[in-house]
């Protein structure tokens, strides 16, 4: 660092200044994605060690190794999720390296976030989508059920009427709600 900085300082020409920020760009992107792959490394191996428990037998748990290497219990949650997320990984540094951008672990991690979450989202839209399929699955069953259970009613009340059991005040109520049932009806028809 201390080297390019007295090279760009001396530097008094465009050329000679664009050449030392190229390099130095290739040497930061060489450098991003090597710590970048180490963190990757790193991730694979504290997620193979054992959890806790194992210091009932007289070994260490897992979390005095992480503080005897110097890790931190976020530092290596954040190794395990990059390496749980290989693809992402090399998408930032592609992505990066056609940009002539430096391949940084908040940006691997800032877009494991935003992926989980928008996972998380999705599940939440298919589960919502899946409960309301299968209210309108019962629905169309609560249907015919109470279509034979209107036809059994009607059925009565035609033997009713014929037996003169309805009383004339009520004939405009009967047309006026059979009117109803035959809209829905047409309706529900329609649309199916």
């Amino acid at each position: 660092m201390t080297a390019f900085k007295a090279l760009s300082d001396a530097a008094s020409k465009i050329g000679d200044q664009q050449s030392l920020n190229d390099s130095a760009l290739a040497s930061g992107q060489r450098w991003g994605i090597v710590h970048l792959y180490g963190q990757k490394k790193l991730g694979e191996l504290t997620s193979e060690m054992p959890k806790a428990r194992g210091f009932l037998e007289g070994r260490k748990s897992k979390m005095e190794t992480y503080s005897d290497r110097g890790l931190g219990k976020n530092g290596v949650s954040d190794t395990e999720r990059i390496a749980r997320n290989p693809e992402i990984l090399d998408r930032i540094i592609e992505t990066a390296k056609e940009r002539g951008e430096i391949p940084t672990k908040t940006a691997v991690l800032n877009t494991i976030k935003v992926e989980e979450m928008r996972k998380r989202d999705k599940e939440r839209v298919e589960k919502h989508h899946d409960r309301i399929e299968n209210e309108r699955d019962k629905s169309v069953a609560e249907y015919y059920e109470g279509i034979k259970g209107f036809k059994a009613v009607l059925d009565f009340a035609i033997i009713a009427a014929e037996r003169d059991k309805f009383d004339a005040s009520g004939k405009n109520f009967l047309i006026k709600k059979n009117n109803e049932i035959r809209t829905m009806m047409d309706k529900l028809e329609e649309l199916v």
